[in-house]
């Protein structure tokens, strides 16, 4: 079993494997063989060998946890404290993540990181002036802009108030604007998830009514004017957001189909790099083009992505593909 974590690394990328390992093995549950394998990357005869050097670096530090089964180990020390430390590009990454989250509307994390990167400066102010001077650095050196054009505004409260029905089980009321029959509703729903795209974001949730039965339905969350958190729990059905995305190109609902593109000689070294869906497989062709095929529905999005390619992508499948864009563009605007 070999992982991208460390193996086939060289002694750097072991080391680092290892050293992690030390750190995660300073936990109070401690890990067993399987997950020590899980956390390497390797298989049981290599873990056996990590926990012999972490034994032979931290002696009886290295303690098994009495009356559990399997087997588990943990560091009992203090030791690896002051080794843990934070440094600029940790926290330019936290600070660009903290970015991309006020990008994707999500205010609440964006919150969140920053403080994080606030707690993270105060617990290196032993290093304080030297963090903070290469972070300075680092922000001038690697400039990070937000994706240019327009974007949905969200309320951050609403936001808050269906994470606080997720996570209770609780129903909320949402007052909802309907674009197509120009009125506002209220509506009980059960909350499952919110689910991020590119151009908005959308509130997954079942009526509590048992409209539609079962059914999940997509919310806009710029069309919510307010969410109240109710006293009334539900019983949540089985529900996984990306199994509920798998079949999709983007996040409207339609039956996948066989999809496949042919990129130009010119184009190919581009699209390689791209994971246009979890399904694809590629194939470079001999004339140096680049044949992708993956299963999906979305039409409209596909074909969103498609303009972006231009002239340097042939849609091979489905043969009516274009017809299927017409058709559907005619049905969401009319």
């Amino acid at each position: 079993m070999k992982s991208k974590k460390t193996v086939n690394q060289g002694h750097y990328g072991q080391f680092r494997g290892l050293f992690k390992l030390a750190l995660v093995l300073q936990n109070r549950s401690g890990l067993d063989l399987q997950q020590i394998q899980e956390e390497l990357g390797c298989c049981s005869r290599t873990a056996q060998r990590a926990l012999v050097a972490l034994g032979d670096i931290f002696g009886n530090n290295l303690e098994p946890i009495e009356n559990v089964v399997p087997k588990r180990w943990r560091i009992h020390s203090s030791q690896l404290v002051d080794l843990a430390k934070f440094n600029a590009d940790d926290m330019l990454l936290i600070g660009q993540s903290a970015t991309l989250m006020r990008e994707k509307n999500r205010y609440i994390d964006a919150d969140r990181l920053e403080l994080l990167n606030e707690k993270l400066f105060t617990a290196s102010k032993k290093n304080y002036c030297s963090v903070g001077a290469d972070l300075d650095a680092l922000i001038i050196a690697e400039g990070f802009a937000c994706r240019p054009g327009p974007r949905v505004k969200t309320d951050a409260g609403v936001i808050e108030n269906i994470r606080t029905g997720i996570k209770g089980g609780t129903k909320i009321k949402v007052e909802y604007f309907n674009k197509r029959s120009g009125k506002t509703n209220l509506n009980l729903l059960e909350p499952y998830g919110i689910l991020y795209a590119d151009r908005t974001q959308y509130l997954l949730a079942r009526h509590a009514d048992g409209y539609f039965g079962d059914e999940i339905h997509q919310f806009l969350l710029s069309n919510i004017k307010s969410v109240t958190v109710t006293n009334d729990f539900f019983d949540p059905m089985p529900f996984d957001i990306k199994n509920y995305v798998k079949d999709s190109f983007g996040i409207y609902r339609e039956k996948p189909f066989a999809v496949e593109w042919k990129f130009s000689q010119k184009a190919a070294n581009e699209a390689e790099k791209y994971e246009f869906h979890p399904t694809q497989t590629m194939k470079r062709n001999e004339d140096g083009t680049l044949t992708v095929k993956f299963r999906a529905g979305g039409t409209l999005e596909m074909a969103w992505h498609l303009y972006t390619w231009g002239k340097e992508v042939e849609v091979v499948k489905p043969k009516n593909f274009w017809q299927r864009v017409q058709k559907a563009e005619a049905e969401r605007w009319g």
